[in-house]
């Protein structure tokens, strides 16, 4: 386990990723993920096997998604590690775990797809999808009818001449529809799965209405697969023209971009039937994708996302001024150490949920209060190594410092006797049990901050 981890870190820290390294990085967090969950206790969740068998699996599954979807396994594209690895977070049920082993995961795949997407990006070695009027050989002399017809008609054509020729050939379900249902079955979904899932539904509906025509058969996959690169592509530029990210969409944009799709493809000349359900699956996600938000906000009124903890009543605001400070007969080591993964990723935790603020404040109306002169550290995380307790949290480089609390009966207690120079701490435990602990932010004139969403420890 410690070489998934070690190879974990040093993806992490590096500056950039090739989509390659970023695919092996986000199969070892499955690897990992893994572990922890059947560590905690979650054997219906976690593979019973050893890690290299583990990995064999996630791997096998992976190519094999890669294949259903036309793709490439070998050389991946950023967009289409980001969907795959989200079909198999619902196929291994990764989404049923606890949030902090589920959200560790989420966001350690999330950096790693943002390292290799800039990387990408910027040398421009990604291949453009393949656009849906290029899959048809039959084309028609320019100035013809053909400049009105749909983007859906030409594929259509292209899949129909390579349907078998048998009737009665049966209908099996396609990735990209068992992908979508399983979607479905979630209370709440992230704008990102909502929004793959609407391609998906786009890919579905026209699987559908292929089956009105002919019988269908197995072999449509990389027909599939390429259509639903142009789906992505088409959504990816409607995000571009609004001045708005494709890969951290925002829910009100998603519903704007479904309905452009559909006008883009024709989805009117679709049979009503087909097109109802379409309708009505493509609400429902956008519906789950509100739920998220609205899950995310709830008890936090200026519109902050707390970092991730076990379900809490809302407590009241502290302010260090009513804290008394004491000495808890813990020994105090300032020394910095070697971070495990959950504090490399809430070091960087800040700049991923930023997006999701913004959603946040662009999607719900709040009541907010006034903002204070001094925010608290956000993205604070936790590790224990026996009977060391180690806490980090996202700097704020323009505040010099940092105080540290534990929580005691009702009280918080201060541990750092002078405010903190770097965003961690270690702390070595005299106590067994339950801990929590806060972080407050000094300013250059003392002044301190409310404390931050406490965390919570077993030792």
């Amino acid at each position: 386990m410690n070489d998934y981890v070690d190879s974990l870190q040093a993806r992490l820290a590096a500056q950039r990723l090739s989509p390659v390294q970023a695919r092996d990085g986000i199969l070892e967090s499955y690897v990992i993920t893994n572990h922890k969950a059947a560590k905690a206790g979650f054997g219906d969740v976690a593979i019973d096997a050893e890690d290299e068998e583990v990995l064999a699996k996630v791997r096998k599954m992976m190519s094999d998604l890669f294949a259903e979807r036309g793709g490439d396994f070998q050389t991946p594209l950023v967009s289409e590690l980001r969907s795959i690895r989200h079909t198999m977070d619902l196929k291994l049920r990764f989404t049923e775990l606890p949030p902090e082993i589920s959200e560790t995961h989420d966001m350690v795949c999330e950096i790693l797809l943002e390292k290799a997407g800039a990387s990408v990006f910027e040398e421009g070695a990604e291949a453009q999808p393949v656009q849906i009027e290029d899959l048809t050989e039959a084309a028609t002399p320019a100035g013809t009818e053909s400049a009105e017809a749909s983007f859906t008609d030409a594929l259509t054509q292209e899949i129909a001449a390579t349907l078998d020729e048998k009737a009665g050939g049966a209908v099996t379900e396609s990735p990209f529809e068992a992908s979508l249902r399983q979607r479905l079955t979630l209370d709440r979904l992230s704008p990102e799965d909502a929004r793959d899932g609407i391609i998906e539904c786009f890919v579905a509906t026209h699987r559908k209405s292929l089956v009105q025509e002919g019988p269908a058969t197995e072999s449509l996959p990389a027909y599939q697969g390429k259509f639903e690169a142009s789906v992505r592509r088409m959504m990816r530029e409607f995000f571009a023209a609004q001045g708005a990210s494709f890969d951290e969409p925002r829910i009100e944009l998603l519903q704007q971009a479904r309905l452009h799709l559909e006008e883009k493809l024709g989805l009117d000349n679709v049979p009503e039937p087909i097109l109802v359900e379409h309708n009505e699956v493509c609400a429902e996600l956008i519906s789950k994708g509100r739920k998220f938000l609205e899950g995310v906000a709830v008890g936090i009124p200026t519109a902050e996302v707390a970092a991730a903890e076990e379900p809490r009543e809302i407590e009241p605001v502290i302010k260090p001024a009513e804290v008394g400070v004491s000495e808890p007969g813990e020994e105090i080591a300032e020394e910095p150490t070697v971070l495990p993964v959950e504090e490399i990723v809430a070091r960087l935790r800040d700049e991923l949920r930023e997006l999701v603020r913004q959603e946040v404040s662009h999607s719900l109306s709040l009541s907010q209060k006034p903002s204070l002169p001094l925010k608290p550290p956000s993205g604070i995380a936790a590790h224990v190594a026996g009977r060391t307790v180690f806490l980090a949290w996202f700097d704020q480089p323009d505040q010099p410092g940092y105080h540290v609390y534990k929580r005691e009966g009702s009280q918080w207690v201060r541990l750092t006797p002078a405010p903190l120079a770097r965003p961690s701490f270690r702390l070595g435990s005299q106590s067994e049990g339950d801990l929590a602990f806060a972080v407050s932010t000094v300013s250059a004139e003392g002044k301190e901050s409310e404390l931050s969403t406490q965390v919570r420890v077993r030792v």
